[in-house]
């Protein structure tokens, strides 16, 4: 049926984030942050694929070569600090630990943040930085290496940063439901969109694999048959995303879509890329650029046409189908 369960990278889902700074609080402004992380809110690729490049958010991918830059930059002391992440692209925690790697840079703008992967490091010199898994996350000075061992949830991994730095920057994350507040427990929903915290690959590359978060992808069997779960009654809403491998947005969205997914369970999620829908159908939908989600039930197809952020969103969710994430997840 083509049908194949979608592994997604895990993005920080921040609804409402209030960030404090040691001194000209006026200097931290919610809203600049929030585009930083969740940049790029309303843009699309166009079917016909004239799309525009999606700059780094800050970290160098490098080498041998690049590594020797970022420990000159603290043994000259250019910079103080310096953050080199180790990485493995056949290991889902690396992938599933980047996009939070990126943030952090995008965070700590004055501490270079450099991620090198595995193939381009010799054996010997990961040996000498104690690289026994990945991810490994070191932040250096012209003095010391400190090895991050913690949980990799945001609030752990910024009291490192600020422990060994002592730049302060506090994230709250503030999850507000629309009944029952009590039963949203913040560590909880961290839980899950930060899920296998401390799990690691081992060099020799022996991991598990890790389980969807709940997206189903793909083509236009499938979307007969989210079409049959509203119109059979069996499910009052289904959530559908088309979305195109080429497009850096669609690439962008598909972890947001995925914690969609974890934060309402009950609602069946599908996503349909390109190549797999004819164009027909695409324009039946009103498909002219990606990502493109809607909400269907047995009466109606709603488009979503907002912000790309997760209050927006759950804000959408909520509206259409009368559910709050808190009430359709039991945490």
């Amino acid at each position: 049926m083509g049908i194949r369960v979608w592994e997604s990278g895990i993005v920080i889902l921040v609804l409402w984030v209030r960030l404090v700074c040691a001194a000209e609080p006026a200097s931290c402004p919610t809203e600049s942050v929030a585009d930083t992380i969740f940049g790029f809110r309303y843009s699309n690729c166009p079917v016909d694929g004239a799309c525009r490049s999606v700059e780094s958010m800050g970290v160098i991918v490098g080498d041998e070569v690049s590594l020797q830059r970022a420990l000159n930059m603290v043994h000259k002391n250019t910079h103080d600090y310096v953050a080199v992440l180790f990485y493995a692209s056949w290991c889902p925690f690396s992938r599933m630990f980047k996009p939070t790697f990126s943030i952090l840079a995008s965070l700590y703008p004055s501490i270079p943040h450099f991620a090198f992967e595995e193939s381009a490091i010799r054996p010997s010199i990961l040996s000498k930085y104690g690289v026994h898994g990945f991810p490994t996350l070191f932040i250096l000075n012209s003095t010391m290496r400190i090895r991050y061992q913690g949980a990799r949830t945001p609030g752990s991994l910024i009291a490192f940063y600020s422990h060994v730095t002592g730049s302060i920057l506090v994230l709250w994350v503030r999850l507000v439901c629309a009944a029952e507040p009590a039963s949203c427990p913040t560590e909880s929903v961290a839980d899950t969109i930060f899920g296998f915290r401390y799990s690691n690959c081992p060099v020799d590359g022996a991991c598990r694999s890790v389980e969807s978060m709940g997206v189903i992808v793909g083509d236009e069997v499938s979307l007969q048959r989210a079409l049959n779960m509203v119109h059979k009654n069996t499910h009052d809403y289904v959530a559908v995303l088309f979305y195109a491998s080429w497009c850096p947005f669609s690439r962008m969205f598909k972890p947001t879509f995925s914690i969609l997914a974890s934060l309402y369970p009950s609602i069946p999620h599908f996503a349909f890329e390109e190549s797999a829908i004819r164009p027909s159908i695409l324009s039946k939908y009103g498909v002219h650029g990606f990502p493109t989600l809607f909400i269907l039930n047995s009466t109606m197809r709603i488009r979503y046409q907002g912000a790309r952020t997760p209050g927006s969103l759950i804000a959408f969710y909520s509206h259409v189908t009368g559910k709050s994430f808190c009430s359709d997840r039991r945490l």
